[in-house]
């Protein structure tokens, strides 16, 4: 699942692969067609834009995908997810702790 929530960063030099993601995007339900073709445009997308406009982390690409929602649903839906879900329980296990 972490290699997964990784190829969606922009940074990593797993971006996009499709392999790694694969799993990641099966636990939430995404179509692997349609995720296959999204990520080879996204890509293309992401080495088209200006050193200025790159996303640097997966908020940013979110905020991108964003205005191309329509265009990219699976990939989308999944970003938000990654970007949605706890690193660590850390800090949920403090807060009960602490009752």
């Amino acid at each position: 699942m972490l290699i997964g929530i990784h190829a969606s960063n922009p940074t990593s030099d797993k971006f996009a692969d499709f392999i790694a993601l694969k799993p990641f995007a099966n636990a939430y339900g995404a179509n692997e067609t349609d995720l296959s073709q999204e990520l080879h445009q996204a890509k293309r997308l992401v080495e088209r834009l200006d050193s200025v406009e790159k996303p640097k982390n997966m908020l940013a690409l979110i905020s991108c995908l964003e205005r191309y929602k329509e265009a990219f649903p699976v990939l989308y839906r999944i970003g938000v997810i990654a970007i949605a879900l706890p690193v660590n329980t850390a800090a949920c296990e403090r807060s009960f702790s602490c009752l």
